[in-house]
């Protein structure tokens, strides 16, 4: 990169202050990596929960230091493909050895289900952080289960509050939805 910021030559010396400009540049190292559309998108994914993880729940763009989350991003970028690319001859293994026969079964949970359930897991992490003291309450009393009408019993108000509360916390995944 020749000691210049990529931030400062693409995008005349305003730091990258959006999703759409970070997940492009991402995308563009990803690709530069010889993966495929679809590769590349889901490691920019797991480069962005990876920092969001370790950076109390910030996201590059939100990132006090714009330098900071760049070198970060590339490293995590680097590290994840490499990781992919051990996994993935792991699977091939695991593969080849049921066909000889060595193992009588495999349970191998695909990169799709698990990218799943990391997605899934983020979602309800920020949803809650969203939520209300009242909201994640019933959010956590509809988890076990229970009706509108048995949380509003337990939390003694009425059930129109309940459908409300729950209306708003529909809302407000929704919301969460489309920014991820």
């Amino acid at each position: 990169m020749s000691g210049v910021s990529w931030r400062a030559t693409r995008h005349g010396g305003l730091p990258m202050s959006t999703e759409q400009q970070w997940r492009a540049r991402l995308m563009k190292r990803a690709r530069g990596l010889g993966l495929c559309e679809e590769d590349a998108e889901d490691l920019v994914q797991d480069v962005l929960l990876a920092f969001w993880l370790r950076h109390a729940r910030t996201l590059p763009w939100e990132y006090p230091d714009g330098k900071v989350a760049e070198q970060h991003c590339l490293r995590l970028l680097r590290d994840k493909h490499a990781e992919r690319k051990r996994r993935k001859s792991t699977q091939r293994e695991v593969l080849q050895s049921e066909l000889e026969g060595r193992w009588e079964y495999a349970i191998v949970q695909t990169e799709s289900e698990m990218l799943e359930q990391v997605h899934c897991t983020e979602l309800l992490s920020r949803l809650c952080l969203a939520l209300s003291p009242r909201q994640r309450q019933i959010l956590a009393l509809l988890e076990q289960g229970c009706t509108e009408q048995e949380i509003a019993q337990r939390l003694a108000v009425s059930e129109g509050t309940v459908k409300s509360q729950v209306n708003r916390i529909r809302k407000k995944a929704s919301e969460l939805l489309t920014r991820l």
